[in-house]
């Protein structure tokens, strides 16, 4: 109920934020832009302002064609990019993990508990936000993927070894491998993949498709995360509950190749510099 209240007060609130200006001007409706910027800005400088929104609507969001564009061997390459991203995001168990942390703890005999160990791997995404904030833009968005790919593949690997040992013996330290293993996968993710591939999907594409292309994308994310959470059951009723995670392992492993083979630098870039390196 609680958390419930709290879109439904952002809802209610939202609905007095204005149209955008720009979003007005593209579909021919100045005044309400003009409106909708006195709103945002109170009347100073509105005139100004106003000038500035129509040479960038001018200049970027003229009438094109999908096609013409599509042609672009850059925009081809920023595709494969996004959709790739979409997978590697999802496909390295981020959602299964997080639904069924109760049920891999379950498998292990902590002496904390499956609750009090599932709610601390749950906090892990929190604190891992100040990291992840402080070095983003000192490391740069193409290292970090890299490196966070690979920290989240020989995580998933320990707890997919440590679950499956543990099906045969009984040990005291193996109990204890999944959930530090799962702890620095969630903080791998939420440094790595988990912002910057929204990140690197906004920066890649040009303002013209923009809004599309992302789109496609975040239907993509939650498609596959909808089928990758029921199929998390499937694969452990057919085999057993440590395959998701060597399948997640691998994936991040291909993942961490990807970005290095294929994923372009966006750090403090302009598009021109970012396009250009998409056609290479």
């Amino acid at each position: 109920m609680v958390c419930a209240a709290l879109p439904i007060l952002f809802g209610l609130i939202f609905m007095m934020m204005p149209e955008t200006p720009v979003f007005l001007l593209m579909k021919g409706r100045p005044e309400s832009s003009k409106h909708s910027l006195r709103r945002l800005l109170g009347k100073t400088y509105i005139d100004i302002e106003f000038d500035e929104i129509q040479k960038y609507v001018q200049r970027e969001i003229k009438i094109f064609s999908i096609k013409d564009i599509l042609r672009k061997r850059s925009v081809k390459k920023a595709f494969v990019i996004g959709v790739g991203l979409a997978f590697i995001k999802i496909l390295t168990g981020i959602d299964p993990i997080t639904s069924y942390a109760s049920q891999i703890f379950d498998n292990t005999d902590t002496l904390m508990g499956t609750k009090l160990a599932a709610i601390i791997f749950s906090t892990f995404p929190v604190f891992s936000i100040i990291p992840q904030a402080l070095i983003i833009d000192r490391w740069g968005r193409k290292i970090l993927l890299i490196i966070s790919q690979f920290a989240m593949a020989f995580c998933l690997l320990a707890t997919g070894l440590s679950l499956c040992l543990k099906s045969e013996n009984s040990n005291n330290v193996l109990d204890y491998i999944p959930f530090v293993s799962l702890c620095l996968f969630m903080v791998g993710f939420s440094v790595g993949i988990g912002p910057i591939g929204w990140i690197i999907t906004a920066e890649i594409f040009e303002e013209k498709i923009k809004g599309r292309a992302t789109s496609v994308c975040t239907f993509l994310v939650w498609f596959l995360a909808f089928g990758n959470v029921k199929l998390f059951g499937v694969v452990e009723s057919a085999w057993d509950i440590s395959v998701p995670f060597f399948l997640y392992s691998c994936v991040s492993f291909i993942g961490a190749f990807f970005v290095l083979i294929l994923v372009p630098e966006t750090k403090n870039k302009t598009f021109d510099e970012i396009e250009k390196a998409l056609c290479m």
